[in-house]
């Protein structure tokens, strides 16, 4: 039995083996107490304009199943504060690649095709069948010749949403393709198995990566001008670091940990740098091809003559151009004064200490010691006091060159530290001028994407 109520046009109600409601104008529901429904199947509702929706009290919303939900328009929220509790994990990404942002564009248009167009059917044959209700109150069959259907299949129309979610279905099974073998801009994980991840990386083909871990272990810090690929477990959306350190192999780049073992470490290509203090002992670990310790001046970062410098060619420890000491191959220095101070030198066949003109010289040929002018010299051949008393014959020392030797190999030790110092220094500077050149272009990239999205809501409001 079929049942049709109309009510001057403005409201209608069918009931033929199921239930289609249509208002025109308002619609307006007030329930006092309590109302429950309940919909065994399948329920399809289509907002056109405005949806509103107050709770005064408390809402109870329980959903069981997998949900897909497409919004054309972002969501904006006002509250006084939020909070989540006890969820497994929160994913979020942002930067697609551009195919897959045109394939998830596709996808989009799609689904959004099949209810608009489905919507269009449902309500154009509903406007027909109302019409002619309308003229017609005592039509049985409520035929509509311009859409050809009668009021009989008006509510396999309303729920004709039944072949929509096949469609769907596969729209979403589509999508999570997309997302689970995508490799965005950033990422953002909240996992209570993997931590709190946060990455970013650069999409194209100056593809740099950065990114912070927090788990169970400590504190990760990853940094590097290659791509050292997100780390996501199958089967699941959280990413949970990078599958590559930034220090391993080529990949070059910095990797700083904050270990609960009490370590602190720093690696990056060929360093190795560790920190620990437990039970009042603590301990600085430092491995790199080259060191540079540098004293600088009072309230700046600008270097003055003092500090130590570890380097393959030797080691440097140095107050100023006039006082240093150094250890290198082959010898070992040590100047106060510059040339007319004082020097030691130690070499694997000679030893020698002057101050000023005078000096005292050891090597294997002799004993060499000179003071105002007078000499005295011991040899395997020789004896010379004061160069007037000469006991038995040879020839002199060589003549000495101590002072000379050490501020000549301090010097050159000086000279190569600085210039591998300097060139340090210039990356840095380099690296500082690319991040605030790339400060800005994202400023300007944000900036412009927000005129773009004010201009679209004024026109929009104006329409």
């Amino acid at each position: 039995m079929s049942i049709a109520n109309v009510s001057n046009g403005e409201a209608f109600n069918w009931f033929a083996g199921g239930k289609t409601e249509m208002s025109v104008k308002n619609n307006l529901e007030v329930v006092y107490g309590i109302t429950t429904s309940v919909a065994m199947g399948m329920k399809s509702e289509f907002f056109f304009g405005h949806a509103s929706e107050i709770t005064l009290g408390t809402k109870v919303g329980v959903s069981r199943g997998p949900e897909f939900a497409i919004y054309e328009a972002s969501e904006s929220n006002s509250k006084a504060c939020d909070s989540a509790h006890y969820m497994e994990a929160f994913t979020s990404s942002v930067g697609a690649s551009p195919t897959q942002i045109l394939l998830m564009e596709k996808l989009r248009r799609v689904t959004f095709i099949l209810v608009d167009l489905q919507t269009a059917l449902m309500i154009s044959s509903a406007a027909m069948a109302t019409n002619r209700l309308s003229k017609d109150p005592e039509s049985k069959d409520l035929f509509s010749p311009s859409v050809g259907l009668t009021m009989t299949v008006l509510p396999q129309i309303a729920t004709i949403g039944a072949a929509l979610i096949g469609a769907v279905v596969a729209v979403k099974k589509k999508w999570g393709s997309l997302k689970e073998t995508d490799t965005p801009g950033a990422a953002i994980t909240l996992d209570a198995d993997g931590g709190v991840f946060l990455g970013a990386r650069k999409v194209g083909v100056d593809t740099r990566t950065a990114g912070v871990l927090v788990n169970q272990d400590g504190v990760q810090i990853n940094a590097a001008k290659v791509d050292l690929q997100y780390n996501q477990p199958a089967k699941s959306e959280s990413f949970i670091g990078f599958s590559q350190d930034a220090d391993n192999g080529n990949n070059g780049g910095t990797r700083a940990e904050f270990a609960n073992d009490g370590w602190t470490r720093l690696y990056g290509k060929g360093m190795h740098v560790a920190l620990k203090a437990s039970a009042g002992k603590a301990m600085n670990v430092a491995l790199a091809e080259e060191h540079h310790l540098k004293v600088t001046g009072s309230g700046n970062l600008n270097p003055t003559g003092a500090g130590i410098g570890i380097s393959n060619d030797g080691v440097l420890l140095k107050r100023d151009a006039n006082t240093a000491i150094s250890a290198q191959d082959g010898s070992i220095n040590a100047i106060v004064g510059g040339g007319g101070g004082s020097a030691l030198r130690l070499t694997p066949d000679s030893a020698s200490l002057n101050s000023g003109l005078n000096f005292i010289s050891v090597d294997n040929q002799g004993v060499y010691l000179h003071f105002g002018g007078n000499t005295f010299q011991i040899n395997q051949v020789r004896i010379s006091l004061c160069n007037n008393l000469t006991v038995l014959g040879g020839a002199a020392g060589a003549p000495f060159t101590g002072m000379a030797d050490a501020i000549r190999d301090i010097t050159a030790l000086s000279t190569s530290q600085q210039a591998s110092y300097t060139a340090s220094t210039a990356d840095h500077t380099t690296f500082d001028a690319s991040r605030r050149l790339s400060k800005q272009s994202n400023e300007a990239l944000i900036t412009a994407r927000a005129s773009r999205r004010w201009a679209l809501e004024k026109a929009l409001w104006w329409s």
